[in-house]
């Protein structure tokens, strides 16, 4: 999707969005913003929100090596490793996994949503059960209707990536793509059905996918997780790199920079 159009789409979800100085911001909440592609490089001290938007403030990832206000801990791809990405390019243990996904499983980008209604409320169950984060598992038996309306509503500026094993979806992802920056949002998959390496076949699918669109630059897969280490090997041996990405934060309409406080002082 180009990002014109992710942000158009957005608008016409209700998000509330403005553009100033050649970027698209956020309300994040009443008075704070941020942009509306949340990884975009933005020129610090030139490229702001608009005054009525900012009183209390807004933060932006700025370049590599300008100091800010801190660090996010990404798991980003960078479009060197996007335009050669392949199965050789992949960890010989993942190689492995998901040329097994690939037979056992169906994988393609999914427009139509309805049919898998039940498929999806029961992957967000069962991830739910398996992580024990987010919502409670009791939360898709009471209020699936409710958690099905959000996926629809997200559906005009995310695209699902199913994975398909023995008539049913097995797992989903929920990536948004805004012109050149993608962004894996949502990953969730079935326990019963982990044996066919569903996920294996849906990461390595989508990258593909962004190999050949030919104008995908970067992917961010989430956050570096410092208390699942098994999650973040997931994610490198497919050629993701943990990355330290700047940010600064500015409040009262951006006239005061929150200082980095991870910096000893004197370094």
């Amino acid at each position: 999707m180009r990002e014109e159009d992710f942000i158009a789409a957005r608008r016409a979800a209700g998000f509330p969005l403005h553009r100033h100085d050649g970027v698209w911001w956020e309300t994040e909440r009443r008075g704070y913003c941020r942009p509306a592609v949340s990884y975009r490089i933005v020129e610090n001290g030139r490229q702001r929100p608009a005054w009525p938007h900012c009183p209390v403030g807004y933060v932006h990832r700025i370049p590599t090596g300008q100091s800010g206000s801190g660090l996010w801990p990404a798991v980003r791809m960078p479009k060197e490793r996007i335009d050669c990405y392949g199965l050789e390019q992949v960890d010989g243990k993942r190689r492995n996994c998901i040329r097994k996904g690939l037979k056992r499983c169906r994988v393609e980008q999914v427009e139509d949503l309805a049919p898998y209604q039940g498929d999806m409320i029961a992957i967000a169950k069962s991830t739910a059960e398996r992580n024990q984060r987010g919502y409670p598992p009791e939360y898709y038996d009471r209020h699936g209707e409710t958690w099905w309306r959000g996926i629809l509503a997200m559906r005009p500026y995310t695209e699902f990536w199913g994975a398909f094993h023995e008539g049913r979806m097995a797992a989903y992802l929920a990536v948004h793509v805004a012109g050149p920056c993608a962004m894996i949002n949502g990953a969730k998959s079935v326990t019963d059905c982990l044996s066919a390496n569903p996920n294996d076949a849906l990461v390595h699918a989508f990258l593909e996918s962004c190999r050949d669109r030919g104008t995908v630059e970067e992917i961010f897969y989430g956050h570096w997780s410092e208390d699942k280490p098994s999650l973040n090997q997931f994610k490198t041996s497919f050629g993701f790199a943990g990355e330290q990405i700047p940010f600064v934060r500015r409040l009262v309409f951006g006239l005061f920079t929150v200082p980095d406080r991870s910096r000893k002082a004197g370094s």
